[in-house]
Protein backbone atom coordinates (compact mmCIF):
# COMPACT_ATOMS: atom_id res chain seq x y z
CA UNK A 1 0.00 0.00 0.00
CA UNK A 2 2.98 2.54 0.89
CA UNK A 3 4.43 1.94 -2.90
CA UNK A 4 1.33 2.42 -4.48
CA UNK A 5 -0.05 5.49 -2.60
CA UNK A 6 3.56 7.17 -3.15
CA UNK A 7 3.16 6.13 -6.68
CA UNK A 8 -0.01 7.52 -7.21
CA UNK A 9 1.60 11.34 -5.14
CA UNK A 10 4.37 11.19 -7.72
CA UNK A 11 2.05 10.85 -11.00
CA UNK A 12 -0.26 13.65 -9.09
CA UNK A 13 2.98 15.75 -8.86
CA UNK A 14 3.88 15.15 -12.68
CA UNK A 15 0.29 16.06 -13.10
CA UNK A 16 0.32 19.48 -11.49
CA UNK A 17 3.85 20.21 -12.19
CA UNK A 18 2.89 22.16 -15.24
CA UNK A 19 0.80 24.47 -13.58
CA UNK A 20 3.24 25.96 -11.06
CA UNK A 21 6.24 27.98 -11.07
CA UNK A 22 9.50 26.68 -9.74
CA UNK A 23 12.79 26.85 -10.83
CA UNK A 24 15.94 24.74 -10.41
CA UNK A 25 16.75 26.51 -6.95
CA UNK A 26 13.53 25.62 -5.77
CA UNK A 27 13.55 21.59 -7.08
CA UNK A 28 17.30 21.32 -5.99
CA UNK A 29 16.09 22.91 -2.30
CA UNK A 30 13.24 19.98 -2.39
CA UNK A 31 15.96 17.46 -3.54
CA UNK A 32 17.39 18.19 -0.32
CA UNK A 33 15.09 17.87 2.35
CA UNK A 34 14.13 14.29 0.64
CA UNK A 35 17.35 13.23 0.87
CA UNK A 36 17.70 14.64 4.65
CA UNK A 37 14.44 12.74 5.29
CA UNK A 38 15.57 9.51 3.49
CA UNK A 39 19.01 9.74 5.73
CA UNK A 40 16.77 10.65 9.26
CA UNK A 41 14.16 7.64 8.13
CA UNK A 42 17.34 5.19 7.44
CA UNK A 43 19.75 6.47 10.06
CA UNK A 44 17.82 6.92 13.42
CA UNK A 45 15.47 4.19 12.37
CA UNK A 46 12.65 6.40 12.20
CA UNK A 47 11.99 4.89 8.54
CA UNK A 48 8.23 3.19 8.33
CA UNK A 49 7.25 0.06 9.99
CA UNK A 50 8.86 -2.80 8.21
CA UNK A 51 8.24 -6.78 9.62
CA UNK A 52 10.72 -8.53 11.13
CA UNK A 53 11.34 -10.93 8.46
CA UNK A 54 12.79 -7.20 6.18
CA UNK A 55 15.27 -6.77 9.04
CA UNK A 56 18.19 -7.98 6.77
CA UNK A 57 16.99 -6.47 3.81
CA UNK A 58 17.25 -3.13 5.48
CA UNK A 59 20.64 -1.95 3.23
CA UNK A 60 18.47 -2.83 0.05
CA UNK A 61 15.40 -1.44 0.95
CA UNK A 62 17.69 1.22 1.88
CA UNK A 63 19.27 1.73 -1.23
CA UNK A 64 16.17 1.31 -3.16
CA UNK A 65 14.66 4.57 -1.18
CA UNK A 66 17.53 6.66 -1.89
CA UNK A 67 17.67 5.64 -5.65
CA UNK A 68 13.48 6.89 -6.12
CA UNK A 69 14.75 9.85 -4.58
CA UNK A 70 17.34 10.74 -6.72
CA UNK A 71 15.01 9.45 -9.73
CA UNK A 72 12.07 11.97 -8.48
CA UNK A 73 14.75 14.40 -8.31
CA UNK A 74 15.97 13.91 -12.52
CA UNK A 75 12.37 13.48 -13.28
CA UNK A 76 11.87 16.95 -12.31
CA UNK A 77 15.08 18.80 -13.33
CA UNK A 78 13.73 17.11 -17.25
CA UNK A 79 10.41 18.96 -16.39
CA UNK A 80 12.04 22.08 -15.30
CA UNK A 81 13.90 21.81 -18.72
CA UNK A 82 11.68 21.01 -21.17
CA UNK A 83 9.37 23.51 -19.91
CA UNK A 84 12.16 25.76 -20.75
CA UNK A 85 12.42 24.66 -23.70
CA UNK A 86 8.74 24.92 -24.72
CA UNK A 87 8.69 29.03 -23.08
CA UNK A 88 6.47 27.80 -20.53
CA UNK A 89 6.80 29.05 -16.70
Amino acid sequence: MLVVSHLGMAVEALLYARYMQFGRMAAFAATLWLLLNDTVDYTFGVNPWLPKVLDDDMPAIRTFTYGLSLFSMLTVWLAVAVRGRTGKR
